[in-house]
């Protein structure tokens, strides 16, 4: 069984500098993290109205 030197994310990228992988990936997992809260909360807020518009049209009351 062999044992050598994995290939980590770190060793792919090896023209930045230590302090530029630091601010990269601290910077990643926030920014995904936005993307995809802004995305469900659009897919939310569209299915919420697509029902609103349903129960109007069919002249149901809101409340």
């Amino acid at each position: 069984m062999k044992f050598g030197k994995s290939k980590s994310i770190i060793a792919l990228m090896p023209g930045l500098s230590v302090m530029d992988r630091y601010i990269v990936f601290e910077l990643i997992p926030p920014l995904l993290f936005g993307i995809g809260a802004f995305s469900s909360l659009g897919v939310a807020i569209g299915t919420l109205f697509e029902l609103v518009r349903k129960v109007t049209e069919a002249g149901l009351p809101l409340g």
